[in-house]
């Protein structure tokens, strides 16, 4: 893991809001009571900010294309929550979150496929 050596690198080239940044570096460098700033603890700070490019990637709140599908993973991810299904159900957690975020009406499965 060499190329997590300093980790004021990846905090700063995140792009986190000033607002945000004071308090993710606190909890970053005293993860649990103690001072994380070396090579070992790499994956420590690579989930910090890999939880935080989540937190920051918006989502719209009532989107605007592909009402109908959404609603039908809503159902499913419902369905799977309730089997105790919890990474089929952030499964689709993440397609509808990717659905929302969709510029126009999804027409086929191929659709995607063609345009790359």
């Amino acid at each position: 893991m060499d190329y997590f050596k300093d980790w004021k690198f990846y905090i700063i080239n995140a792009k986190i809001p000033n607002d945000k940044f004071e308090k993710l570096k606190d909890q970053i460098i005293h993860h649990h009571g103690k001072i994380v700033d070396k090579t070992e603890n790499a994956d420590l700070i690579l989930t910090a900010l890999q939880s935080l490019s989540r937190i920051f990637h918006t989502t719209p709140l009532h989107p605007k294309f592909n009402n109908e599908l959404i609603e039908l993973l809503e159902e499913l991810e419902k369905i799977r929550k309730l089997n105790d299904e919890q990474s089929s159900a952030l499964a689709y957690r993440r397609a509808i979150a990717a659905l929302k975020a969709y510029p126009r009406e999804l027409e086929s499965y191929q659709e995607e496929l063609e345009q790359k």
